[in-house]
């Protein structure tokens, strides 16, 4: 009888073991899953702003914070009355703003913190 009991005392122990294995691996499964689909999250239209600033995006955050960010930008810009840089980012509220030349008077700018990201077309 002693061996039957303690047969009875290892099998539940085995299937805790099993369950909570089972969740563990369960749990690697979505967060992997949680992070692949932010990864491939898809940008976000935001529209224009009225002067210079035109089709703007916004992946990982509202479109409010997108325009706001690339409002900052265009603001920077004006104080120092010049063209944005295409050598050197840009610190605009925390993001890194780098610059592509696409043409006259013509610039496409993407922003980036972390997983963020903005772009947008800024044009005299």
């Amino acid at each position: 009888m002693k061996d039957g009991q303690e047969t009875i005392m290892k099998k539940p122990l085995k299937s805790l073991a099993s369950i909570r294995h089972a969740i563990k691996g369960s749990l690697c499964v979505l967060v992997l899953a949680a992070a692949s689909s932010s990864a491939a999250e898809k940008p976000t239209s935001c529209g224009d702003l009225e002067s210079r600033i035109y089709r703007i995006t916004g992946r990982g955050l509202a479109c409010e914070k997108a325009k706001e960010v690339a409002q900052a930008y265009d603001q920077m810009l004006r104080d120092k009355s010049s063209f944005p840089s295409t050598s050197d980012p840009m610190k605009v509220q925390g993001f890194s703003c780098r610059t592509q030349s696409r043409g006259y008077e013509s610039f496409g700018v993407r922003c980036t913190k972390g997983s963020k990201v903005i772009t947008f077309d800024w044009g005299v």
